[in-house]
């Protein structure tokens, strides 16, 4: 089984378990799954996988697929399903499709991928705060959603 860390989330202690931390830093090779629909009706250019391959390939990791699927929840656990399972990688990385929208399905796919439950981390509710100056009783809903 693959590492999985999330582009956009924050991987804590308490979410990531040693071995799979071991793996992520020990990976040799990785996939990236690049989500948003944005992309795929190309209103945005996807910068973050040429990026993403740049850095990895300067410390020695081989990425060997990258697919990018739109913000459909199916699609996001079946492609990270995928690739976390049987793609034969060290480390999955997950790019974008995470926001401050009340429509955002990344997290709770990505963690259903996984078999894993979506739960608040103070850590990225700090980096959020930090990033948009506020507080955090000054948090929209949708950012507070972004820090599970």
């Amino acid at each position: 089984a693959a590492a999985v860390v999330s582009a956009v989330s924050a991987v804590s202690a308490e979410a990531a378990c040693a071995a799979d931390a071991e793996r992520a830093w020990n990976a040799k090779t990785a996939g990236l799954v690049v989500i948003g629909d944005e992309i795929l009706k190309g209103k945005t250019a996807d910068t973050n996988t040429i990026y993403a391959v740049q850095k990895l390939r300067a410390i020695g990791v081989e990425v060997r697929h990258v697919a990018v699927v739109g913000d459909v929840e199916a699609d996001i656990v079946a492609e990270v399903t995928r690739q976390a399972g049987m793609g034969g990688f060290d480390l999955v990385i997950t790019s974008g499709g995470v926001g401050p929208t009340h429509d955002d399905v990344t997290i709770r796919a990505v963690a259903s991928a996984l078999g894993q439950r979506v739960v608040f981390n103070q850590e990225m509710s700090k980096h959020i705060q930090e990033a948009c100056g506020l507080t955090d009783k000054q948090l929209s809903p949708g950012q507070q959603k972004m820090a599970h």
